[in-house]
């Protein structure tokens, strides 16, 4: 009951307009698309405190754009599909990726169809590292730097889509190995860990696990995990490598590999039988690694291990019994863990542990009663760290979904402006990125109904709490 009286003073504040704690302002970076266009905006990247993005100004289609949190410094960085080829004048910028001291992504200039290119932010530093494929076809994926190495998935003629690797110089950029002699074995959820890369791949005995040093050699299958254990997920932590795979026996469950065959073993059968677990969102924090899992009794919650059997275990049932609570967004912040969760009565919001069941806890039910105040569906939360508070995309059920921020606490989440007036929400977009990090700024893209979807910037300084 304290804490329903808490978020009720909270709301009623922001109905009167007074919005506790909210100092800092929220302003318009750029009508990149004049009018009340949107700029089309789908991923950002920050690198040497500038904010990279991809944005069209109706002029110039889908480019390479970057900012450093100034009207007069938010520009395009080149046209690189100038629409005189195919492409309808979009380079399309995507996998946007930092990689020694440099932006690698792939585009298409109209003439070669997607492939790798780099920048260094200038018009004159902005390159295609290789024309990989000498006409259209699927370009490069999963761009993954290892040191000053970026190994990525790409397709070509004859080996079909295999791992290579780039320098970041044409004659530098190379097939590491032909896996799959008689067809593509296309890798992906590449990981680094230790200077090594690890990466799932279709062999001729199926999708398995497998490791890089770089060249022919020294590229190979760890080992197999049943006919076919396709690992996902995979996450460096604490020395190890952890991932989820299917053996055929217990479903697709949490599994753990030092690198070797022998030190490649089932962590913890979650939910017993051959029905997976599915864990998902493996996250460090607080020397454990943590995720989401499903069992029959538990229904999906929050989960976390230190590697062994014995130290995997349910952190809290969020929604008591087999209901689940379906628990996402996993985001590390100031010494704690936040994320989304349903409860009974309370929808989808806010909630934020310690790592233990005691401190596993509500932080506010933003809108109150049983409607969601984080996203559902085809909606995003956007849980972002902004140097130790949380920022976040919400809807009060007043405002519609806007930009909030918390630190922990009932009477610390907060709205941090409505920039949308009225119930429709300036946050309520379906794109994958909605808030970012660069430099001393926040982003954000956000539709004040007048501009159309676009960037967006907070004021610093970010404020900071300290964990309890």
């Amino acid at each position: 009951m304290k804490q329903q009286s808490i978020r009720w003073g909270t709301v009623a504040a922001m109905l009167a307009g007074a919005i506790p704690g909210a100092a800092q302002v929220a302003s318009l970076l750029k009508d990149i698309a004049p009018g009340a266009s949107s700029n089309l905006q789908h991923e950002f990247r920050a690198l040497n405190g500038t904010l990279f993005f991809d944005a069209s100004d109706g002029v110039h289609g889908l480019e390479l754009w970057k900012s450093d949190g100034t009207a007069a410094g938010t520009v395009m960085v080149l046209d690189i599909n100038d629409g005189s080829g195919f492409g309808f004048g979009h380079s399309s910028p995507h996998e946007l990726t930092a990689w020694n001291g440099v932006l690698a992504f792939v585009a298409n200039d109209g003439v070669r169809g997607d492939e790798l290119w780099k920048s260094d932010g200038s018009a004159a530093g902005t390159v295609l590292v290789a024309d990989l494929q000498n006409g259209f076809d699927v370009g490069p994926s999963e761009l993954t730097p290892v040191g000053s190495t970026l190994y990525f998935a790409a397709s070509t003629a004859g080996p079909g889509v295999e791992l290579w690797k780039s320098d970041g110089s044409a004659a530098g950029t190379e097939l590491v190995k032909d896996i799959r002699s008689n067809g593509s074995s296309s890798p992906r959820a590449l990981a680094a860990l230790d200077g090594t890369l690890y990466f799932s791949a279709r062999d001729d005995l199926g999708r398995h696990l497998w490791r890089s040093d770089g060249t022919d050699d020294g590229t190979f299958r760890v080992t197999t995990i049943g006919t076919s254990g396709d690992p996902q997920e995979l996450t460096a932590f604490q020395g190890a490598l952890y991932f989820t795979a299917d053996d055929g026996v217990h479903g697709r469950e949490l599994w753990r590999s030092d690198g070797t065959a022998a030190g490649t073993a089932l962590v913890l059968d979650i939910q017993p039988g051959s029905n997976p677990s599915n864990p998902s969102e493996l996250v460090r924090f607080d020397g454990r690694l943590y995720f989401t899992a499903f069992t029959s009794a538990g229904g999906r919650e929050l989960w976390r291990t230190d590697g062994t059997a014995a130290g995997t275990t349910q952190v809290a049932d969020v929604f008591p019994g087999s209901t689940s609570s379906e628990a996402n967004g996993l985001t590390v912040v100031g010494g704690r863990l936040f994320f989304a969760a349903f409860a009974p009565g309370l929808g989808q919001e806010l909630w934020v542990s310690e790592g233990t069941a005691a401190s596993t806890q509500l932080v506010l039910d933003i809108d109150p009663g049983s409607a969601s105040g984080l996203g559902v569906g085809s909606f995003f939360s956007y849980l972002t760290d902004g140097r130790g508070t949380l920022y976040l995309a919400a809807d009060d059920g007043v405002h519609g979904t806007e930009l909030w921020r918390s630190d922990g606490t009932a009477a610390g989440t907060v709205l941090v402006q409505d920039v949308r007036a009225g119930s429709a929400g300036a946050l309520a977009h379906q794109r994958p990125y909605g808030i970012a990090l660069a430099g001393p700024s926040l982003y954000f893209l956000a539709d004040d109904g007048v501009h159309g979807l676009e960037l967006w910037t907070l004021e610093p300084p970010f404020q900071r709490f300290r964990r309890r």
